[in-house]
């Protein structure tokens, strides 16, 4: 079973990367690796978290399911920037609509978090969220496919919040900050104990 971060990093190529940073408007490689880095860890953070309840999870894989098999993988290039010639249809592509799904109301607090963290503007940051979040689902669609049945969205979920460790306190504040659902400081009890710590170096081989 593959980790979904090994899976993002696999298909988004570098000059994806660089390309997508200078189309959204960010002109240094290692701002928009560090953006793309936080963001996605974000959005499997968010979607780890969605996920710990049995409705949550049920939901999750609906939209697994439906839209999100992981062929989005097949054309990157197109999915990823637009103007190729990519046919994947257009639920799969609502980057929005899944980005309403996984931060609710919280997106403006989480884009200005993220932003005072990576130094990238707040409308570049959900500019890029919503290009990357179909590609976090499409990488759901293709671990699920590829575990032919043997580990559900659960284990998948469980792989990659182990996967991404840190020790650094200034990073599980910023966690506490933005995730923090009942607003009393904690993520202990929103996350259920699934041991999520985000902020590795993704881009870093």
């Amino acid at each position: 079973m593959k980790n979904i971060l090994d899976i993002l990093t696999e298909n988004l190529s570098e000059p994806a990367v660089a390309e997508l940073g200078q189309q959204i408007g960010i002109q240094d490689k290692a701002k928009t690796e560090s953006a793309m880095d936080s963001l996605m860890k974000t959005m499997v953070a968010a979607i780890g978290k969605n996920a710990s309840t049995p409705e949550g999870m049920m939901s999750l894989n609906n939209a697994i399911e439906k839209d999100h098999d992981g062929s989005i993988f097949d054309d990157v290039l197109g999915n990823l920037l637009g103007g190729g010639s990519s046919n994947t249809n257009s639920r799969t592509l609502n980057g929005a609509g899944i980005l309403g799904h996984i931060f609710g109301g919280k997106q403006s607090q989480i884009f200005d978090s993220l932003s005072k963290s990576t130094g990238v503007q707040q409308n570049q940051l959900q500019s890029m969220a919503i290009k990357l979040a179909p590609f976090i689902l499409g990488a759901l669609g293709k671990a699920k496919n590829s575990s032919q049945g043997s580990s559900g969205l659960g284990s998948i979920l469980d792989m990659v919040m182990g996967s991404m460790n840190s020790n650094n306190s200034q990073q599980t504040s910023f966690l506490n900050s933005i995730l923090d659902q009942d607003g009393d400081g904690s993520i202990a009890d929103d996350v259920a104990g699934m041991g999520m710590k985000i902020f590795g170096n993704l881009f870093r081989k």
